[in-house]
């Protein structure tokens, strides 16, 4: 993969020195977009940062209420809170113990419910490609040489299918092209998802989020509620006039060292 890295910085009316830094990721260097691009990309991001107030929090602003997350948190809760906790990637799977000859006891799970009712559950192939750029997990071939397929996984929260490589498992005697290599020895071969698509049923439109949860917000007497967007920088929200702004959230700030030495 291809990462590109881009910091700002500057002193903001307030006094404060407000630096942030965004990554942009590419499969390939032939994924890169034009340098043009690039550059506007940057210059979006620095603007934006010079719009941000800055709100240092202090024990009176602390907060403790609904929130919205959207872009990176929005992925980070996701697969911490959804992915990582219900073990989705376990149950796609079917592994053999090759000292015992023994596969795990995942395949009895087929046909049966593993996750919530409203997820359903992709594997990308060819396919893997969102804004016209290849996900980071793409693989044209597999440890065997075989084009990873397109294949449903979990239907509505029921376990439909399971991935693998050359070596079978007791319900997938096809590859799916998911053979991994880890390692030299024979027990360093696995079977592996490539680009996952995870879908709910039950969705709803930003407008009806932000309306929902300033509703949630007002039940508890906020004054404000957020949407989370990134590390530092988020959207406040005024409960009573649904005004809008973005912020840059600081802890209360450390002494500097000529303070601290009188």
């Amino acid at each position: 993969k291809v990462s590109i890295t881009s910091a700002a910085g500057y002193l903001a009316p307030e006094g404060k020195i407000l630096d942030e830094t965004t990554s942009f990721t590419y499969y390939d260097v032939d994924d890169l977009p034009p340098t043009d691009s690039l550059i506007a990309e940057v210059d979006r991001f620095a603007n934006k940062l010079m719009r941000k107030k800055v709100v240092t929090l202090s024990e009176e602003l602390e907060y403790i209420g609904p929130v919205i997350y959207e872009n990176g948190r929005a992925r980070e809760a996701l697969y911490n809170n959804i992915y990582g906790h219900t073990n989705i990637r376990d149950y796609i799977t079917c592994s053999m113990n090759m000292r015992s000859r023994k596969y795990d006891n995942t395949y009895r799970l087929m046909g049966k419910k593993v996750v919530c009712k409203d997820i359903s559950v992709w594997q990308l192939g060819n396919d893997s490609v969102y804004n016209g750029h290849r996900m980071l997990g793409y693989r044209k071939y597999d440890a065997d040489g075989v084009q990873p397929a397109t294949i449903e996984l979990i239907r509505k929260g029921i376990l439909v299918n399971q991935l693998a490589g050359r070596r079978p498992s007791p319900v997938t005697r096809k590859s799916t092209g998911n053979q991994r290599m880890n390692g030299s020895s024979d027990y360093g071969w696995y079977a592996s998802g490539t680009v996952l698509r995870i879908s709910f049923d039950k969705t709803m439109s930003r407008k009806k989020l932000i309306k929902k949860l300033i509703a949630m917000a007002r039940e508890q007497h906020s004054e404000y509620a957020y949407i989370i967007r990134d590390w530092n920088g988020m959207i406040r929200i005024n409960t009573k006039t649904g005004e809008q702004e973005e912020v840059w959230l600081r802890n209360g700030d450390n002494p500097s060292r000529l303070q601290l030495l009188g």
